[in-house]
């Protein structure tokens, strides 16, 4: 686990200075707003991100009307947490062990990171410990659509263009590992938003045999898939769809006091 943590901890050192310029996503109003409106609800607790990379998320909430009492950015990379550190406190940190004090967070936020995490039920336990009775996760992540060729079709342009991803996270998928790992899952959110595959494809360095590997593989698209997406192809790019969904979450109590959960929190 270790040397994947530290790659993944240099593949975003290298991509900190310009990150928020380079993935439409990271700052898009629209797909942080359901953040925002979370937080708005929580105005006196102590909201922590994992995975915070350089700030975005806290930018948006210090610009917002949310009034937290402090934001604080955990990454593993010491490049992205400098650039946090701009916007708002950070730690350099891993999401299977977070340095924060038990019963102190009111809100977790995991925004497009939870896919990272080797262990995600030991992150989650580690998630129960920092909350406070009253706290809430938040997971902001993009998926695929429900149709079973669409993720299928997903899974594979993840595997290709982001190798060191070690989940490919369906919304079923996501509900019952958090539902399993002692939360309450609470009404969603979705929506849409469109993407430009160059863009994507154009966002950090992929090797020539990878770059080809993803652009056939949109090329050979199923047309349920496009469909689905609403792809258009003009001047050599195609526009379409991705699906965030947002999963707020409730610990239900029995789980943080379990042998489980701090066995599995050890483990990690």
């Amino acid at each position: 686990m270790a040397a994947q943590r530290d790659r993944i901890a240099a593949h975003f050192d290298a991509r900190a200075p310009n990150y928020a310029r380079a993935a439409g996503w990271v700052t898009d109003p629209v797909s942080l707003e359901p953040v925002i409106t979370l937080l708005s609800r929580r105005p006196s607790g102590v909201a922590l991100e994992i995975g915070a990379g350089s700030g975005a998320v806290a930018q948006a909430v210090a610009m917002s009307s949310a009034k937290v009492r402090s934001y604080v950015g955990v990454d593993i990379s010491p490049a992205m947490a400098r650039e946090h550190a701009r916007h708002a406190p950070s730690v350099i940190g891993d999401g299977h062990h977070l340095p924060i004090a038990g019963g102190r967070i009111g809100t977790v936020i995991c925004r497009q990171s939870f896919h990272y995490l080797q262990h995600p039920d030991a992150a989650l336990a580690e998630v129960v410990r920092v909350l406070a009775p009253d706290g809430r996760l938040l997971i902001a992540q993009i998926v695929p659509f429900d149709e079973a060729s669409d993720q299928a079709w997903w899974s594979t342009a993840m595997k290709i263009r982001q190798p060191l991803r070690k989940h490919f996270w369906t919304d079923a998928e996501l509900r019952s590992t958090v539902e399993r790992c002692g939360f309450a899952v609470e009404p969603t959110y979705e929506l849409r938003r469109r993407t430009s595959l160059n863009e994507w494809v154009d966002r950090y360095s992929l090797e020539s045999a990878a770059r080809a590997a993803l652009l056939e593989h949109f090329a050979s698209t199923p047309a349920p898939v496009r469909s689905l997406r609403a792809f258009a192809e003009s001047d050599g790019d195609v526009d379409y769809d991705l699906r965030w969904v947002f999963i707020t979450a409730r610990p239900t109590g029995a789980y943080a006091e379990s042998d489980e959960a701090r066995g599995s929190a050890d483990s990690s």
